[in-house]
């Protein structure tokens, strides 16, 4: 059984964006500045019949997006964190898509590091695993840049890396969810795209 909230968030974000301009935030900053990195993780699809095991699982993305966010906090990054509830299948698409274009737009982010997490099984056996992506909000249509409020802003794929973990015994016997986070920052820096938030 599959549980995932692998949640690309690039389907929807122009609508999102929109609904951001409403808000009066500008939102130009959010996409035409080497600013910060909104890192997005926690939330899952609740697949599994028993609410503690979806439970246990948030509480795993969680720790993990924490443990990152601190990691690269602590390095000097400029990051933020969002985390996704644990009900978002239960919430309209566009809400939970406009909450992050909003958090963006006030930190003025213009990257999200994005934490899927999957928890499957396939002819390979049970397994979990994380899927991180890093995005660069870019703007289709600006007006001057005095001002004004991006139309338009699509979100652009930088990094991608998956990673996949045996779901069994002796895999939770030695699991540091701190440790995996650490993977994820070293693997992002060795691959160069950290250097844009610098």
């Amino acid at each position: 059984m599959r549980l995932a909230f692998a949640f690309l968030v690039s389907a929807l974000f122009l609508s999102a964006c929109a609904n951001v301009q409403d808000r009066r935030v500008n939102a130009y900053h959010f996409v035409n500045e080497r600013s910060c990195a909104l890192i997005v993780g926690g939330g899952t699809e609740q697949f599994f019949a028993d609410p503690r095991i979806n439970d246990v699982w948030f509480q795993a993305g969680k720790t993990i997006t924490d443990d990152l966010y601190r990691d690269m906090t602590a390095r000097g990054y400029p990051v933020r964190e969002y985390i996704v509830p644990l009900d978002v299948r239960s919430r309209p698409r566009e809400q939970f898509l406009e909450n992050i274009a909003l958090e963006m737009s006030m930190n003025r982010c213009n990257r999200i590091i994005q934490i899927a997490q999957i928890v499957s099984e396939d002819a390979n056996g049970r397994f979990f695993g994380y899927r991180v992506d890093v995005m660069l909000a870019k703007p289709k249509n600006l007006g001057a840049q005095s001002a004004v409020a991006v139309t338009k802003v699509a979100l652009v794929g930088e990094y991608t890396k998956q990673y996949r973990y045996p779901r069994n015994v002796e895999t939770f016997k030695t699991l540091q969810f701190h440790k995996i986070a650490e993977t994820f920052f070293s693997d992002m820096a060795v691959s160069g795209e950290l250097k844009n938030l610098r």
